[in-house]
């Protein structure tokens, strides 16, 4: 039995290295509001130090805000067919975890109707990288991982809004008649 665990061990080691300098994973939170898109993206330093032009800084001896320009142009909100407009929120280090996590507010046009969200962020130094985001619309919750291959993802807001709202009101108007009995 010993042996067993030893041998996975191994393996565990051999591949955990092979892959662990490709590959990178950052978590996206999204929250849909009825006017906002608040979106929080929290990856590892050395996403952020890849796109810096001076490759010898730490991430503590750069103006950390430089990153927006690049999150504009790789991480892109479209409310049918028009794309909403990102705007910095907040940047906060996590120094012990060795992460950092921005924050975007996006404003569009219209109301929403059908969100589109397109991912291009880190695949330049990790082609192995994945981005785990977990979308929030009223009470309705989905994930999608974003990768080389699966960048995009489409959100039917309006849609999900309506469904939500007839719900809320079936749910509302059976509390009322349950208390009525």
């Amino acid at each position: 039995m010993p042996t067993i665990i030893y041998i996975f061990a191994a393996f565990f080691l051999i591949t955990s290295d092979a892959y662990g300098h490709d590959f990178s994973l950052t978590y996206t939170s999204v929250s849909i509001t009825d006017k906002t898109i608040n979106v929080a993206l929290t990856t590892p330093y050395v996403n952020i130090l890849a796109y810096y032009a001076e490759k010898n800084k730490t991430i503590e001896e750069i103006d950390q805000k430089f990153f927006s320009k690049h999150f504009q142009k790789g991480f892109i909100v479209e409310n049918n067919g028009q794309r909403c407009q990102a705007k910095l929120a907040n940047v906060q280090p996590i120094p012990d975890k060795k992460l950092i996590a921005y924050q975007y507010k996006f404003s569009c046009k219209k109301p929403f109707e059908k969100l589109l969200f397109r991912y291009d962020l880190f695949f330049n130094s990790s082609q192995a990288h994945e981005n785990i985001a977990d979308f929030y619309v009223v009470d309705y919750s989905v994930q999608h991982i974003f990768a080389k291959d699966k960048s995009t993802f489409e959100l039917p807001v309006k849609d999900l809004q309506s469904k939500l709202h007839t719900y809320n009101k079936l749910w509302t108007s059976y509390k009322f008649f349950t208390l009525g009995i």
